[in-house]
């Protein structure tokens, strides 16, 4: 399957893909032409119904007469009788039609047992209304006595057969207004207005078989119905239908001119009667007023008649319409989908015709790019080679200023490793002085210490005085407290109490002496004591404070030579800095040089391989030139390459230029080795870089 594809030409293949896209015009055609289909089947549906109601009607039509004209048969009127034989005749005729629709259209307006049942409507199949008819009139003309519900009963049946025929024939779901209106006329009020006819007919034979008047009281209520839910119902919906008639499928004959005037004699009839109903009636007038009842009945079987030929011309006017659109649709489709399949015939062979020459040109044009990529690789090579030689003495001469950086750069290393170091010894010294200091500062806090002792003493000697006097003081009181005594003993017995105070102050004032030179004696001893230790304590204090004062000043001289050391080592490494500086600047620009001379070696390499890789785009272009022409032409099309151009140059490698080695600033001092002290540069294998090396020659 994949072979055969390939052999199919381009533009067969642009083909096959634009006609596919007919299959969903075909299909929405097919769709549009059901959806016509399934219109012309609702209306025909429609049809089919009308064709069962004709008979049908008619059957209510012809009941209502028929119990008329058995009444004035059970009055012995021989004419009525034979009347009366003539109506059941046209029944049977009626339901021998229904019969022969029942076997042609009864499946497809649903009238078999099983839709009857689902509906409750079995009493309403042909066959139970035949059988029903049967009975009924074989008892009304062997002169037995009409019961009137059995023909109440039989109007029921034929009006739901009615109403199943305009559930199963779309009659009632019509969707043009002027068809709606006449089928609500066909079934709906005609057959609504046949049973009130009836009812009219039963009131009526009621009021004469009384003989009365007083029966009348439902007289003004037929007639105010007949006036409004039969014929102004009917009128209104011919008036309706009359009025959309032209909005559709053109206006009808029978509608426009025929149906009004039989519609206007139907409502005068009905008027009469109506105004008849109204007001008492003589029984005796009983026949002139089922008279009049008879000629409205038959009014409305002709406007059935005239209401079902017009409905019917009207949906064969649909259904011709929608057969012709439908026609028209399918025959506008087919003829714009020949007029496409031709248009993208002749518009895909001017495209594939266009690309092959396209094809054609661009095979050239890839003769002539392959010509000019050879050329382009021959002056690449000259170029190349010159800017290899060149790259290969900024080499050496970048080499060379790597190996005096790399001294210089030892130099202001070590210069810096000695400024460091010095710093550190400076610092030391600072914090050694500091230290120094320190001490010197604790001395005098000692110092001030001794002067703090020398307060203490001051104290102690003022407690002493302060002793000295409370002596004095107890020596005192002993002296008042002997007088005391004295002066109590004269006063006999009246001082005796003072007497024994006088004794106990006395023996207070010794206490407070004795304790008072117990005191004295503690602090002239503590006095000795503190006085030794300031003596002791200023002396040493003495020569502490002169041993720092000794190492402050030895710290200074210190300090100062550290100073002059590291100013002269900073002057040093400046110096070595600035030369550092000069020959990285230099040798920068030495490696931009060669950076520069690198980079127009490889953009040489690059431009020969851009030239090798063009070389090979023209003969790649021109194998795609011949497949192009293959997928044009299909598998059995002729070659670009045997038709219109010899095959390109066998392509040649592209010239290999190994550009020279990028080395980092100082990788010519490969190794020091140390003698001693004195470094001693070694130098690499490859600090000489031969012009005669493999990977400078051309391929």
């Amino acid at each position: 399957m994949k072979n055969i594809w390939k052999s199919i030409s381009l533009k067969f293949k642009i083909l096959i893909i634009c006609w596919s896209f007919l299959v969903p015009v075909l299909y929405l055609l097919y769709v549009t032409a059901d959806a016509y289909n399934k219109d012309i089947s609702f209306a025909e549906q429609e049809r089919l119904g009308i064709s069962w109601l004709r008979p049908s009607v008619s059957i209510l039509n012809r009941l209502v007469r028929f119990e008329s004209l058995h009444f004035d048969a059970s009055k012995g009127n021989a004419e009525a009788i034979q009347k009366m034989s003539d109506v059941a005749k046209e029944i049977d005729v009626d339901i021998d039609h229904l019969k022969s629709l029942q076997s042609t259209v009864g499946e497809k307006l649903k009238f078999t047992s099983v839709e009857l049942d689902a509906r409750k409507r079995s009493r309403s199949s042909v066959d139970a209304i035949s059988k029903y008819w049967g009975e009924l009139k074989a008892n009304a003309l062997s002169a037995k006595k009409l019961n009137g519900d059995d023909i109440v009963a039989m109007i029921s049946d034929i009006r739901g057969m009615i109403a199943h025929v305009g559930d199963t024939s779309n009659i009632i779901l019509d969707p043009d207004l002027d068809t709606y209106y006449l089928g609500d006329v066909i079934i709906g009020a005609l057959p609504q207005a046949f049973d009130r006819a009836r009812q009219i007919e039963d009131h009526l034979n009621a009021v004469s078989v009384a003989g009365k008047t007083d029966l009348t009281a439902a007289g003004p209520v037929l007639a105010a119905m007949t006036r409004e839910a039969d014929l102004g119902r009917i009128i209104s919906d011919i008036t309706t239908a009359r009025a959309e008639d032209g909005n559709f499928y053109g206006t009808n004959d029978v509608l426009q001119s025929k149906i009004q005037a039989i519609a206007d004699g139907m409502k005068k009839l009905g008027d009469t009667l109506a105004s008849h109903l109204d007001r008492p009636r003589d029984p005796k007038n009983h026949a002139a007023t089922i008279g009049e009842l008879i000629q409205l009945v038959s009014a409305y079987q002709t406007i059935f008649d005239t209401t079902a030929t017009a409905m019917d011309t009207m949906l064969e006017s649909r259904i011709n319409a929608y057969s012709h659109k439908k026609t028209t649709a399918i025959s506008v489709s087919l003829a714009l989908v020949l007029i496409m399949v031709l248009c993208s015939y002749l518009i895909i062979s001017g495209i594939a015709k266009s690309i092959e020459t396209i094809a054609a040109a661009v095979a050239g044009e890839a003769k002539n790019l392959a010509g000019v990529s050879d050329l382009l690789d021959t002056a690449i090579q000259g170029a190349t080679m010159a800017t290899t030689q060149q790259s290969a003495a900024i080499e050496e001469t970048v080499s060379s200023m790597e190996e005096m950086g790399s001294m210089i750069a030892l130099t202001t290393q070590n210069a810096a490793t000695t400024k460091s170091d010095t710093a550190e010894g400076r610092q030391e010294t600072d914090r050694g002085k500091g230290v120094v200091n320190e001490m010197v500062s604790s001395m005098g806090e000692i110092a001030s210490a001794s002067d703090r002792l020398q307060g203490i003493i001051r104290v102690i000697n003022e407690i002493t005085d302060k002793t000295k006097v409370i002596n004095e003081i107890a020596f005192e009181t002993r002296l008042l407290a002997f007088n005391a005594s004295i002066e109590a003993a004269r006063a006999g017995a009246h001082g005796r109490g003072f007497a024994v105070v006088a004794e106990e102050v006395g023996k207070l004032a010794n206490v407070s002496s004795k304790a008072a030179d117990e005191v004295r004696t503690l602090l002239e001893s503590s006095i000795g004591q503190v006085n030794s230790v300031i003596t002791d304590t200023k002396s040493r204090v003495d020569h502490g404070q002169k041993t720092t004062a000794a190492c402050a000043a030895a710290f200074g001289k210190v300090e100062d030579s550290i100073r002059r050391v590291s100013e002269g080592i900073e002057r040093i490494a400046s110096a070595a800095k600035e030369q550092d500086i000069g020959v990285k600047q230099t040798n920068q620009a030495m490696q931009e040089m060669e950076k520069v001379s690198q980079a127009s070696v490889r953009t040489g390499e690059n431009l020969a391989t851009q030239s090798h890789q063009l070389r090979s785009t023209a003969t790649s272009l021109q194998s795609s030139a011949d497949g192009m022409y293959r997928i044009i032409l299909g598998g059995g099309g002729k070659s670009t390459s045997s038709s219109r151009r010899t095959p390109p140059p066998e392509a040649q490698p592209p010239m290999q230029i190994k550009p020279p080695t990028e080395k980092k600033p100082g990788t010519a001092l490969k190794k020091v080795e140390k003698n001693g002290h004195t470094p001693t540069l070694v130098e690499p294998a490859e600090a000489e870089l031969g012009r005669n090396d493999s990977r400078w020659n051309a391929a």
